[in-house]
């Protein structure tokens, strides 16, 4: 169990940077905030939540299930991390590319290893935690915004 805490905090030090990378432009010149960059961080922070034992009896995963959900998040995480921290310079182009490539292939793998209702609790899970960390970028997707159905004022207020 300590090891696994290591590896979950491991994971958020690692999120956190190349989050601040992708969104704020501190590691490169550029600053990414495309829609799709936005979404590929938010579907990094549901990886990092899927590889932390402590969820998976929260969305419902079975033993064996949970092991595979280990497996792939770890390995799609590091690639993302791969990508957003590379020590090869790269046009915020061919970074946008690989993050929409990278997400469209992780999006896919994610809805294999878990089943509907677990990934809506996944998705539920994540968005609460963002909503309650008292982070400026709570609301930073636009998916989320659509379905919070909020006014033009409301998004504006923000």
């Amino acid at each position: 169990m300590r090891g696994n805490i290591c590896v979950q905090l491991t994971m958020v030090i690692c999120l956190s940077m190349a989050s601040s990378a992708v969104l704020y432009g501190q590691t490169r010149e550029v600053q990414l905030q495309t829609p799709e960059e936005n979404e590929a961080v938010q579907l990094a922070r549901m990886l990092m939540l899927l590889a932390g034992s402590g969820t998976h009896a929260r969305i419902e995963l079975s033993q064996e299930q949970a092991s595979v959900a280990d497996d792939f998040a770890n390995r799609a995480y590091a690639e993302y991390y791969g990508i957003v921290n590379s020590d090869v310079p790269q046009s915020p182009a061919t970074i946008r590319e690989k993050l929409s490539d990278w997400t469209q292939a992780t999006s896919a793998g994610i809805n294999e290893v878990l089943l509907p209702h677990q990934l809506k609790r996944l998705r539920q899970i994540s968005n609460q935690i963002r909503a309650n960390s008292g982070n400026a970028f709570g609301f930073e997707s636009a998916t989320l915004l659509q379905k919070l159905g909020l006014s033009a004022a409301q998004e504006s207020a923000q």
